[in-house]
């Protein structure tokens, strides 16, 4: 019960790494996912010291996104925002 517990405490668009065994108590879900059908993008560069490939959330299909900027260590975080391309491929993404 209390792996089901620690499993709900994250469960925005989180991908399940702890499978509860088949014996295991199962318990009613309390939590309406909402957001279940929400899609994800998630643009990163190496260079950016805070963002990253999202291995913990589950994004859409292809939505990790690697990008480079041009932007050194640091600067690399907002400059996303400047960075053309990552326009053209949410666009590309919405209109499919």
């Amino acid at each position: 019960m209390k792996r089901q517990i620690l499993r709900q405490f994250h469960v925005f668009k989180t991908r399940n790494w702890d499978p509860v065994p088949a014996d295991a108590l199962q318990l009613q879900q309390s939590i309406k996912p909402y957001l279940s059908e929400l899609w994800w993008l998630n643009f990163w560069q190496p260079k950016d010291p805070l963002g990253g490939h999202l291995d913990f959330y589950d994004v859409s299909p292809g939505g990790n996104r690697r990008v480079n900027t041009g932007a050194g260590w640091g600067a690399a975080h907002t400059a996303y925002w400047d960075h053309r391309p990552m326009y053209d491929i949410i666009m590309q993404t919405i209109t499919a």
